[in-house]
Parts: C-alpha cells; structure tokens; sequence
C-alpha cells in the first residue's frame, strides 16, 4: 500500500514518504548533504517565504524542511553551526503533531542508532543539552515512596 502523496511529484520530504507498503511508519537514518534556505509557497497564505532545508546525500532531489524542534535537535546533536551537519547522520521518522485543534503528519529526528553505538549516553546529553538552550529543567522522577510522602528505603532503592 503506497500512500497517494508520496506518487505525487513533491520537491520535499514528507511523513507519506516514511510509510512501509504494509502502511507501517519506517525510521530512515541518512547522511546530511546540505543545509540552505530555500523558498517555499504557503497556500493558507497565498505568499512564498523562506525556510530552512536539508538535503540527504542518498536522495538529493528531496529536501526536508526543517521546522523548529527538529532543527533544535539536530543543533543539539550536532552544534549550533549548520555548515557543520553537513555529513553528519540524523535518522527521520514519521509523526504526529497538534496543529491548532487539529492532529497533522509530521517528521522527527532521532539520534541515529550507530551514533549511539559509539557514545551511548549521548541520548541523555542531547536532552540535558535542548532543555537547558529552551530554558527548561529535567525533573527526576520521584520513587513510589516519595509520590505517596513517605521517606525512600534505607540503601536508595525503590
């Protein structure tokens, strides 16, 4: 089962793209070839304007618009610099965000598998990275004891 807009001719990325034949949401890990501006055409406005793109080494006829959160977690996997994620690897998956009141498709980024492989508490560093640049705190989750007001057991465990 191919979803109709991935047959039609799109110049960029969408989640219809990460969608298996069994209609299943698939990750895809790729190698970032370029990142620009490019311009793009609103319809809800009627106007063109400009967005920030990437474009995949393996496939470099589709670009990905990279909205807000996923630029701050490839920043944050990668540095702030965008000329520096050139060859870099992120992994994209199909999503689903809120959008006003509605529910749209959408892609994410995720650390890539081999990079955890290499530095396995880079998840965990990426996170305390994007909290702290959106000016958030990480809450430890409290024991079972803690939620119900009593003091932890001796020796720390739950």
């Amino acid at each position: 089962m191919k979803h109709y807009r991935s047959l039609l001719d799109h110049e960029f990325l969408g989640a219809w793209d990460l969608i298996s034949p069994d209609g299943k949401g698939r990750e895809v890990t790729f190698t970032i070839g370029e990142v620009a501006m490019v311009e793009v055409f609103d319809p809800k406005t009627n106007k063109k304007g400009k967005k920030l793109a990437l474009t995949p080494k393996e496939r470099p006829e589709r670009k990905m618009i990279l909205g807000k959160t996923n630029a701050d977690l490839i920043a944050a996997l990668h540095g702030p610099d965008a000329d520096a994620w050139v060859s870099k690897k992120i992994t994209v998956y199909p999503a689903q965000t809120s959008f006003g009141r509605r529910r749209e498709d959408c892609i994410r980024v995720r650390v890539p598998d081999e990079v955890l492989r290499e530095s396995p508490h880079i998840r965990s560093r990426v996170r305390e990275k994007l909290l702290a640049e959106l000016g958030w705190t990480a809450v430890q989750p409290q024991s079972r004891a803690e939620r119900q007001g009593q003091p932890p057991p001796e020796g720390g465990g739950p």
